[in-house]
């Protein structure tokens, strides 16, 4: 009986030993990439609760108010219609407003018929001309030339100042059609999905399209999704640093007549090629 005393005994010690080394390892790997969490009284929050629509989900709602403290991670947070609950630091976050919720919210507006602010100062907006061409020249890229060859292209580019500008122009004088085989139909493609980081960059070009006039609004019964582009600027290597939009043709494609038209300079290719010596001949650089 007293051996089987010590037996149980030992056992216990046991199970102690190796339940405190279980659980300072479940702790080290729990919190493994936490970071303690200094709230305060009064402090807006938002709190991870049931959803709404599925009891099963979770979801981040706000933004609470922290009411009480209770140290080291428990927090009195106050709900919807008065409720109030504790909460554990993991399930909250402090809250921080957007930039256009702030405007919205916070931003006053005085009207010039308003007297009741008396005089109010207002900052004075000077327009600046627009840049000469030569002003935005980096001169590191003409260093290959002598002096007087820098001042010859800066004063080119300065004297067609209309022709060297960022801004694209607009031609109208002619109307582009593309002519359709017979069984084409009218299609309106479904959207592609474009990715969050992506989206206030295409937005921004799509209403830079709309002010330029290169675009307009239309309710064509065609309708081809647009496709975001990664691009390379030169930047780091593999890291991409823009956003080009295309248009994903391919539905147009199918159905669009070709127009074959005669390339005259094929001809001139094909009578230079009986002149001894000649070897080749820079396409891309011929009009």
């Amino acid at each position: 009986m007293t051996e089987l005393q010590e037996n149980i005994k030992n056992i216990h010690e046991y199970a102690n030993v190796h339940a405190t080394q279980e659980q300072q390892r479940y702790v080290a790997q729990y919190n493994k990439r936490a970071c303690d969490k200094n709230l305060q009284i009064g402090q807006q929050v938002i709190v991870l609760l049931p959803d709404s629509t599925n009891k099963l989900m979770r979801k981040w709602q706000g933004p609470r108010t922290i009411v009480d403290t209770r140290p080291p991670h428990s927090y009195l947070i106050e709900l919807d219609r008065g409720q109030r609950r504790w909460f554990h630091a993991n399930k909250l976050r402090p809250y921080h407003a957007r930039i256009n919720e702030a405007l919205v919210n916070n931003c006053a507006i005085v009207y010039e018929s308003d007297e009741d602010f008396g005089t109010l100062p207002v900052a004075e907006t000077v327009k600046s001309g627009n840049a000469l061409p030569s002003s935005r020249v980096d001169p590191s890229k003409l260093e290959h030339l002598n002096f007087e060859q820098k001042q010859q292209f800066l004063s080119l580019l300065d004297e067609f100042a209309d022709v060297f500008v960022e801004q694209p122009g607009l031609c109208k004088i002619g109307m582009h059609e593309i002519n359709v085989t017979p069984d084409f139909k009218p299609k309106r493609l479904k959207a592609y999905r474009v990715p969050e980081l992506l989206k206030a960059e295409v937005a921004r070009q799509i209403q830079e399209l709309l002010d330029l006039g290169f675009i307009v609004p239309s309710n064509s019964e065609m309708a081809s999704p647009i496709v975001c582009v990664l691009k390379h600027k030169g930047g780091q290597q593999g890291i991409p640093d823009g956003v080009r939009l295309c248009c994903d043709y391919r539905y147009l494609n199918k159905y669009t007549q070709l127009q074959i038209y005669r390339i005259l300079f094929i001809e001139l290719v094909r009578h230079l090629t009986l002149v001894v010596g000649m070897l080749g001949v820079d396409i891309g650089n011929c009009q």
